[in-house]
């Protein structure tokens, strides 16, 4: 027999505003959330197939400290573009020239 999990709310908080002004987080649900990315993941693929077309080149630079989720936002932004468009390159560390270009682009 198997066990059914209880729909949990996904930690995503959301912020409304009562009449007086208040803010409150309140919690999304997984459905809401499920149908959310999957709204901004139809506009992303927009977006990608709009740049094709004008034949335009976008650089999109993710800065930030070790563990702050630059990582997983490529990974969930990358799986739904194509990979023969879509290229992700790990930029060496800046010096006080400029940023380093990486050994297979030279």
């Amino acid at each position: 027999m198997k066990k059914h999990k209880k729909q949990q709310e996904h930690p995503v908080e959301i912020e409304k505003y009562h009449d007086d002004k208040m803010k409150i987080k309140e919690k999304m649900s997984n459905h809401d959330y499920e149908k959310h990315l999957e709204k901004l993941a139809v506009e992303l693929v927009k977006l990608q197939e709009w740049i094709k077309y004008k034949k335009l080149k976008v650089v999109v630079i993710f800065e930030g400290r070790d563990a702050a989720g630059k990582g997983g936002v490529i990974k969930t932004i990358s799986q739904i573009l194509n990979p023969r468009i879509c290229r992700i390159v790990a930029l060496g560390v800046p010096t006080e020239t400029g940023i380093t270009v990486p050994e297979s682009k030279k």
